[in-house]
């Protein structure tokens, strides 16, 4: 997925964005992708809802993640803010 693409959506695409104070090497960019594509995004639901996100890392510090979908639950938003603080104290 390319920037131009998750902003050009005309869709209302609930869309969350983490930011690295250092700068993310390959093996970091790798890591994130394996854990949130392969661990987490896997098992994310909203309620019953199963949610299948997109990913984009950009610029060495960014991580943005679109959840495809407007409406996403409470629990939903604090389990993905979990998963980043574990990817965070890993890194």
């Amino acid at each position: 997925m390319k920037l131009n693409d998750l902003l050009l959506s005309k869709s209302i695409d609930r869309v969350f964005v983490f930011q690295s104070l250092s700068k993310l090497n390959v093996n970091h960019s790798d890591y994130i992708k394996h854990e949130l594509n392969n661990q987490f995004f896997s098992n994310w639901y909203s309620h019953s809802d199963k949610i299948y996100p997109k990913i984009l890392l950009l610029h060495h510090h960014f991580i943005i993640i679109s959840a495809c979908m407007p409406d996403i639950s409470g629990c939903a938003i604090d389990a993905l803010t979990h998963k980043m603080q574990e990817i965070e104290s890993n890194l």
